[in-house]
Formats: structure tokens, C-alpha cells, sequence
């Protein structure tokens, strides 16, 4: 006569337990690699930049009184790094969520751009509870009250010159300063090693290749790190026709 099979009751209590591990493991995996992950979402972002504000026919004359806060440059600290990212992150997606954005921006490019920024900043918060909410320093030197005035500034250059083409264009290369700033800050965040974006080939997936001239070409392919010293409507390629009117 066959032996009754033996029951193992221990496993199916574990079972649960299992269960309610596997999203804490799965956020932990994804947090392992915070780094790499925030340097591919640099690199997109500025393609998305580039594909949503084509340069104007024209060349912009406006002055544009905003120049990055010296004291993140300062920031070796990883958690304090990807702090400033935080924050900054926060204040590009409120500034591009502006309404009054101009007629030719591609509305495609732009509503991809602020998914990202968006999904960016959930994943940040996820990974690091508590990352953006401190602010013990005090005094001129804060870091935290310098990106507060940072982008106060911009936001009265585009209330001053009316949200117009011109000002927006303007905002739109000091955005892409700040994404070669935010490439620098990502070097110091604390996970695996990723490579810097001037290094790190990404496919180019916005826009196509054939939409880019090759001066075009290789201002992406150098990355984050360069900018351009010849006139602002040169330093962006053609791009994808823009959202209507």
C-alpha cells in the first residue's frame, strides 16, 4: 500500500509572505541601479528637449539673467547630489508645465518629455524616502534656496517678456544647462558605476537621424557636456513639425 503523501503546511504559510516580498525586491533591484538609470533619462531628456523646441527662424536677442547655482556645483556628497537632481527635476517639469508654451513646440515631444520628467521623479522618491523634504542649512549658501531662486528668475524672465517664442527659447538652451549640470551631479550619486553621457552612446530615437544635419549629429553625440558658444538658433537642429497653432 502506497505511503499517504507527506503535507508541507509550512509552505503554503509562506506563501504570503513571499508575495509581499516581491514588490519590496523588485524596488530594491530597481534602486540598485539609480544611477545608470538617472544618466539614460538625462540622455533621453535632452533628445526630447531638442525633438520639442525647434530653434526659431530667427535669432533671439533677449538676455537671459539666470546663471546655475554655483553652490551644487559644490555638492561631492551622493545622497546630497541626488537631492539637488530632485529638486531640480521638480522645478524643470513645473516650469515646462507652463501653459503658455509657443505654438511651433511639438506637442508630442513635450507631453513625452514631462511622462519622463514625471516617471524621474516618482522613482527618485521611491528609492530615497525622505530626499528633497530636508533642509537644514541656512543663510545665502543654501544650496536648496538657490535652486529656489534659480528658477524664480526664470519664471519672471517669461512673465516679463510675455511667454513669448523668444523667451521660451532662451529657457529652453538654460534647460539644457541644466541637464549638462544634472549630468555632472549624477556622477556622484551613490549606486552602480555609470558612465558619463559624453562617453555613453544611446539610440537616437527622437528625432530620426535623417531629421538631423550632421553639425546637428555631433552636438548630441558629444553629449551633455558641450555647449555652444555660436548664436542660440544654431544650436539646435531642424526638428519635427511642431504642434499647431
Amino acid at each position: 500500500m502506497a505511503a499517504p503523501a507527506t503535507r508541507h503546511p509550512c509552505l503554503w504559510h509562506g506563501a504570503p509572505v513571499l508575495l509581499l516580498l516581491l514588490p519590496a525586491l523588485s524596488a530594491a533591484l530597481s534602486c540598485a541601479n539609480l544611477r545608470t538609470r538617472q544618466s539614460t533619462f538625462n540622455w533621453d531628456s535632452l533628445q526630447l528637449l531638442h525633438a520639442m523646441a525647434p530653434s526659431l527662424p530667427q535669432p533671439c536677442d533677449h538676455d537671459a539673467p539666470f546663471p546655475f547655482p554655483k553652490t551644487l556645483l559644490a555638492i561631492q556628497a551622493p545622497r546630497q547630489a541626488t537631492n539637488a537632481i530632485l529638486r531640480i527635476l521638480r522645478h524643470l517639469f513645473a516650469t515646462l508645465s507652463n501653459e503658455n508654451t509657443p505654438a511651433h513646440w511639438d506637442s508630442q515631444a513635450h507631453q513625452q518629455l514631462l511622462n519622463q520628467l514625471h516617471s524621474q521623479i516618482q522613482h527618485l522618491q521611491r528609492c530615497l524616502p525622505g530626499t528633497g523634504t530636508d533642509s537644514k542649512s541656512q543663510g545665502p549658501r543654501n544650496p536648496w534656496l538657490s535652486i529656489i531662486t534659480y528658477f524664480r528668475r526664470i519664471q519672471d524672465f517669461l512673465r516679463t517678456h510675455n511667454h513669448s517664442p523668444c523667451a521660451w527659447e532662451n529657457v529652453c538652451l538654460e534647460v539644457q544647462t541644466c541637464f549638462q549640470h544634472i549630468d555632472k551631479l549624477t556622477q556622484r550619486m551613490e549606486s552602480q558605476s555609470a558612465p558619463s553621457l559624453q562617453t555613453h552612446p544611446r539610440p537616437k530615437t527622437v528625432p530620426s537621424e535623417s531629421q538631423k544635419p550632421p553639425s546637428h549629429r555631433r552636438h548630441l553625440q558629444q553629449g551633455l557636456g558641450f555647449i555652444s558658444t555660436t548664436q542660440p538658433s544654431s544650436r539646435r537642429g531642424p526638428m519635427p513639425p511642431g504642434k499647431q497653432a
